[in-house]
């Protein structure tokens, strides 16, 4: 898919330069012609779609000696679109983009490695960017503005993405790191099912999608929903179903009985409970509980919850999730940091030794942040307004 888009340069005065790239993806006459502009110290750079105007959801970029070279949507890094020359020998850059929730955000590696980000890049690398880390009403730099890349977006890494940008299918609406409102409200599956569109296919026993978007539904019986590609959702209804999402960022809901539920890659959403066996697989995925008066015990979990980055508590009533050092080790191998949201009346039990390392905000939400076992390898990032004990 390929597109025209523009690159305002700002400064804290204001905007400096503009410039508008046709994307090769779009104009295949234009491969190998880049569009070159040169660099600025303390600027921030904007990327907006000519079409809707927002940021392009995902870019590449590569570091070419000292340019940043960057291929939009479509488009092959080693044939970027956009050139910006002697990036790496000013200082104070970011490259930044407008979300559809009117917040501006760097682009962050979706690998969610420090070494990938845009200013960290080593001379021949690439790494594809997303949208994430911490919002900003202004996309001017620093002072009332963009901030440099921090930690926050890097362990959002490629879940950020689905959030912030809105696009893209069913799952943009809770694979991000937002959680819950904060509110009493209670969290329904019926609150993200209305995002998912693909085509239904229903019955007992095994059903298999397609590598578009799908709606499966078992119904009773002991169920196996495969979701392939595209932005499914599946609910195995009673029974002990096996739920597969593959790739894409999927809704899966076990229902009743002892399910066994895997994400596969993408930022997957999946509704929980105590006799379920959860692997969320690659990407930024949530786990949310379903119900209320629930104790998760993660050290109990004996691997039967892993590859998790967020678990919102909320569910319909006051729950209570209690999680030390080791779980949060064993919880993820790829990322060992959790974030836990709900509202009010759910209670976060930090086991063992734990210290207060401040608070941050990301995506609207404030996170109180702790460091468990006093190794600075395991935290925990709770939501205000959680009883933490």
């Amino acid at each position: 898919m390929g597109r025209e888009v523009i690159i305002r340069i700002i400064t804290p005065e204001g905007t400096i330069e503009t410039h508008s790239v046709k994307t090769h993806a779009a104009y295949p006459a234009l491969a190998g012609k880049a569009v070159h502009i040169k660099a600025h110290s303390n600027v921030n750079y904007e990327l907006i779609e000519k079409t809707g105007g927002y940021a392009p959801e995902n870019i590449v970029v590569k570091r070419v000696g000292k340019d940043l070279h960057i291929a939009f949507e479509g488009s092959d890094i080693d044939d970027p679109d956009l050139i910006i020359e002697a990036y790496y020998d000013e200082s104070e850059e970011s490259v930044v983009g407008q979300a559809e929730n009117g917040l501006y955000y760097e682009y962050i590696p979706e690998s969610a490695d420090l070494s990938e980000g845009v200013n960290s890049l080593k001379n021949g690398v690439s790494a594809g960017q997303a949208l994430g880390g911490e919002g900003s009403s202004s996309a001017l730099p620093e002072d009332g503005g963009i901030s440099t890349l921090t930690l926050v977006g890097a362990l959002l890494g490629v879940g950020a993405v689905a959030g912030l940008a809105g696009g893209g299918g069913g799952g943009s609406s809770g694979s991000d790191a937002s959680g819950s409102s904060g509110d009493d409200r209670p969290v329904s599956r019926e609150d993200f099912e209305r995002e998912y569109d693909g085509a239904i296919k229903e019955g007992d026993n095994t059903l298999l999608g397609s590598n578009d978007a799908n709606r499966l539904y078992g119904h009773g019986g002991d169920d196996i929903l495969t979701g392939l590609g595209g932005d499914d959702l599946l609910d195995g209804g009673e029974g002990n179903d096996t739920l597969d999402g593959g790739a894409g960022a999927d809704l899966l809901i076990g229902g009743g009985g002892a399910d066994t539920v895997s994400g596969g890659d993408g930022d997957d959403i999946i509704f929980y409970d105590l006799l379920d066996t959860v692997d969320g697989g690659a990407g930024f995925d949530s786990l949310y509980l379903e119900g209320g008066g629930i104790h998760l015990n993660l050290a109990d979990n004996d691997f039967k919850i892993r590859d998790i980055e967020l678990i919102d508590i909320t569910g319909s009533g006051d729950n209570k999730l209690t999680v030390s050092y080791a779980d949060i080790l064993a919880l993820n191998n790829e990322n060992d940091t959790l974030f836990v949201t709900g509202n009010e009346g759910d209670t976060v039990h930090l086991y063992g030794e734990e210290a207060f390392t401040g608070s941050a905000t990301v995506d609207g939400v404030t996170y109180d942040t702790y460091d468990l076992g006093g190794t600075a390898e395991a935290d925990i990032w709770v939501q205000q307004g959680l009883t933490v004990i």
